[in-house]
């Protein structure tokens, strides 16, 4: 194996931590060799749609994947605050940009995966996942608004999902706000009245606050 080179490290660059002097980062995310004295080339992760670099890294035989903003973060930011990892109080590296492949340190910050996702929401990030935007949406965004307008103008529940072929269930979902909960928060109030949900609640606080968030733990915010 070659030996690392401090000496060929060009300006702008800075000592990677954990690697063993072996690698070097600039603030834009190029990252630099001294064992074969050369910006490395970097990958798209297609799935995640993040740019990385293989680093032959302590311990290990072969070159490991490592995200170019994950890098730059460590770096040139310092470490996360708290711990790494997927959990909602866990940090991660986010683009403050929404550009994945935008890694300069003055677009990356360490934020909780609860954060991340909020940004997540706000910027658009996720609009593919939801609305008639998601993979399997059987109803527009309009056809939504209609039925919910419907349903507080005094339109029974079986007879409107009648007219959409679908099951009651489907349309009782989109009343309560357990599904396409994402829009029409102008007829919470109205939709409140006739309705008591505790999606329903959850998304007026979520509003009022301005909170973005997950309905994966909703039962730990709402009230019964």
């Amino acid at each position: 194996m070659a030996e690392s080179n401090h000496s060929s490290v060009p300006e702008g660059f800075k000592e990677i931590p954990g690697c063993d002097g072996k690698y070097f980062i600039s603030k834009d995310g190029r990252v630099w060799s001294c064992l074969s004295n050369r910006i490395l080339t970097q990958h798209l992760d297609a799935p995640k749609k993040y740019l990385q670099s293989l680093l032959m890294l302590p311990g290990r035989k072969k070159g490991m994947p490592r995200y170019i903003h994950k890098l730059v973060a460590l770096t040139w930011i310092g470490p996360a605050p708290g711990l790494t990892g997927t959990k909602r109080h866990e940090y991660c590296v986010n683009h403050k940009d929404g550009n994945k492949q935008n890694n300069h340190v003055d677009n990356l910050e360490w934020v909780t995966n609860s954060e991340n996702l909020g940004h997540a929401w706000r910027t658009g990030l996720r609009s593919d996942f939801i609305g008639e935007n998601a993979q399997h949406s059987i109803f527009t965004n309009e056809e939504v608004r209609s039925i919910r307008l419907r349903i507080i103008n005094g339109e029974k529940v079986k007879a409107i999902a009648d007219d959409f072929n679908v099951a009651t269930g489907v349309i009782k979902n989109i009343q309560r706000f357990y599904s396409w909960k994402r829009q029409d928060w102008d007829l919470i109030d109205d939709m409140m009245k006739i309705c008591k949900s505790k999606w329903i609640a959850e998304t007026k606080r979520c509003v009022e606050s301005g909170r973005f968030y997950s309905y994966s733990d909703i039962n730990r915010y709402s009230q019964t």
